[in-house]
């Protein structure tokens, strides 16, 4: 289970166990059972790719809902969006008939909206699974690595025509090349290394002596 999903699923128990404190009157929808059944088979969400290919082909009417604030909204928002509070949501700000998606920033109060539209029976209602953040990691700000293989960089052709749609940007990541390369230290002052210094000194003593035994050399250095 990825994290939006783990993370969902915990605001689905959570406000489904509060209704049904306040609600001890079970239905299709109010009941946990059937609650659970619809997470785990995955009808309560829709993938954000799924979405955007849906909004982009308009084949399909859908009321996209977006539970965030004013300010949010005002910077960026699903294109077709409409804003909306929790309250004005639950209290007849969608039809019963509709198809409805949802979303929050993150998730959590989408999945919330669920729950209670659920309890009052709305048969096709689903939220957007990861919220914004979801939306802009797969379809605004999709990335690939630069040395993908190729039929990877094909599939994500896709993804790089919906994020230009939706105004957003796609991005390559750069290749990974392992540990950088060990640079050497600068000269200081512009002085060889040591060991070139006693090279020559060695190359120097065994001419003035003219010997060509290194060792003898070295004595006669250390000397």
């Amino acid at each position: 289970m990825t994290f939006y999903r783990l993370l969902a699923a915990a605001a689905f128990l959570l406000a489904g166990g509060a209704l049904l404190l306040q609600n001890p009157e079970r239905n299709a929808y109010t009941d946990p059972s059937s609650l659970a059944a619809l997470i785990e088979s995955e009808q309560d969400h829709i993938e954000p790719l799924d979405l955007a290919r849906s909004i982009k082909e308009g084949k399909q009417k859908l009321q996209v809902i977006d539970l965030r604030d004013s300010t949010e909204f005002a910077e960026y928002h699903i294109p077709g969006a409409r804003l909306m509070t929790l309250t004005a949501l639950v209290n007849g700000g969608v039809r019963r008939n509709e198809n409805i998606v949802i979303y929050s920033q993150g998730g959590t109060h989408a999945a919330q909206a669920w729950v209670i539209l659920k309890t009052k029976n709305f048969p096709n209602v689903r939220t957007l699974l990861g919220g914004m953040s979801g939306w802009n990691d797969e379809i605004l700000f999709p990335q690939i690595s630069a040395d993908a293989p190729d039929s990877t960089k094909r599939a994500f052709d896709e993804r790089k025509a919906l994020s230009v749609f939706f105004g957003g940007r796609p991005r390559t990541a750069p290749s990974y090349t392992g540990h950088p390369p060990r640079q050497k230290p600068p000269l200081k002052g512009g002085q060889p290394p040591k060991f070139e210094k006693e090279g020559d000194k060695l190359r120097e003593t065994c001419e003035r002596y003219g010997s060509t035994d290194i060792f003898s050399a070295l004595v006669r250095i250390k000397a």
